[in-house]
């Protein structure tokens, strides 16, 4: 099973509860990389530590768009993936054009999270009775 998380999305916390799941384990967590836009997007206020946080989980970054970089931009970019995500592996591709057996079968080892506690602690749910029956 492939699950697409999108935007602003943490892929590894995802796929850290497919384990919760009978039968199911994750297999790797894949994070496609603007070539273009990655270095500045990681520098935004608002998603950067999101961006960085994916790239650093990731076990493998598809470096997308480097048909639109010339190639020492490219290096630049390979450059500071592996000093922003050590562990992560890079494989560079245009039009998001990846070999099915490099993004799938990765047998990634799951990265331990940096959550202290249990995460139902940050939330606060109520249940709402209805005397009648709702028709939607």
């Amino acid at each position: 099973m492939v699950i697409e998380c999108s935007g602003v999305a943490i892929p590894s916390a995802s796929a850290a509860s497919v384990t919760l799941l009978e039968g199911y384990a994750s297999d790797g967590t894949v994070v496609l990389v603007d070539a273009e836009t990655i270095r500045t997007a990681a520098l935004d206020d608002y998603i950067g530590d999101t961006i960085l946080r994916q790239v650093a989980n990731a076990d493998l970054a598809v470096i997308n768009k480097a048909d639109l970089v010339d190639v020492p931009t490219l290096s630049a970019l390979e450059s500071w993936l592996s000093n922003t995500a050590p562990r992560t592996k890079t494989i560079v591709s245009e039009h998001s054009k990846v070999p099915l057996g490099i993004a799938l079968g990765l047998g990634a080892t799951p990265i331990q999270s940096q959550q202290i506690g249990h995460a139902d602690g940050l939330f606060d749910s109520i249940a709402l009775l209805f005397a009648n029956p709702l028709d939607g």
